[in-house]
């Protein structure tokens, strides 16, 4: 039993790791967890750690804490487009999506029936276009009440399929609870893992709530039949699948 065990931590050593940011490492858009964070940075130390969100950096930096980017191998933000390690920007994507993409984008946000003041609907990140109904400042409250609404009447999905209709040079991907990412097709999260393959080392992946629609799923198509995939609903089921499957 004893040689079973040094032989699973050996292993996870050279594995490489991808995490997902919101739903995984902390709740959507809000700080990681202290005793969390303490855990990761210790966890993090001998291992191949890669971070994924739709977010930039500075909002990742913001939700982790320098610390923790710092620990890990890289961050790659803004749906892989940006990549940031030890401290250090690598590469930033200089893509912009097309204005007419743009127009058509923002007049579906102001289509919606949703009761929203917002205004800042659109943000701009390397080699992305985020986009949501409820805007960049959107409170708790009125979050929680688009995620319900968008349950209901599945608004996003349909925004999202249509213009992956009118625009297939594009792609148009839910983004978390209530966003969606536009990048240029192929320039996606599932970069990372055509990067990990070249060099030939088994991945984990952790994603929240992936589904056919989401910028995670791109991940789970690039990946192999040797690495594994697991699907997690908040950041308290993915500490206690670190713990006790990877630890």
């Amino acid at each position: 039993m004893r040689r079973r065990g040094m032989q699973n931590i050996k292993t996870n050593e050279h594995r490489s790791f991808i995490l997902d940011v919101d739903g995984v490492l902390c709740e959507s858009e809000r700080l990681v967890h202290p005793e969390f964070k303490t855990w990761l940075m210790r966890w993090a130390k001998n291992r191949k750690v890669f971070l994924s969100t739709d977010n930039n950096f500075s909002q990742t930096l913001h939700l982790l804490g320098s610390y923790l980017c710092l620990a890990v191998t890289e961050v790659h933000h803004s749906c892989g487009n940006g990549v940031w390690a030890a401290g250090m920007e690598k590469s930033k994507s200089k893509w912009h999506v097309p204005a007419k993409a743009q127009a058509w984008i923002e007049f579906e946000l102001r289509k919606s029936d949703f009761d929203t003041h917002a205004t800042d609907r659109l943000e701009n990140r390397p080699g992305m276009l985020y986009a949501s109904i409820i805007g960049m400042t959107a409170n708790q409250k009125e979050k929680a009440a688009y995620v319900e609404w968008d349950k209901q009447y599945s608004e996003r999905q349909s925004i999202i399929e249509s213009f992956n209709i009118a625009f297939p040079e594009l792609t148009a991907h839910l983004s978390g609870d209530y966003g969606m990412s536009i990048t240029d097709s192929g320039k996606n999260r599932g970069q990372l893992v055509t990067k990990l393959h070249s060099e030939r080392t088994p991945i984990v992946y952790i994603g929240y709530n992936i589904n056919n629609d989401s910028t995670n799923r791109t991940i789970v198509e690039s990946l192999g039949c040797e690495d594994k995939r697991h699907s997690v609903s908040n950041w308290q089921e993915a500490w206690k699948l670190l713990k006790t499957e990877y630890a």
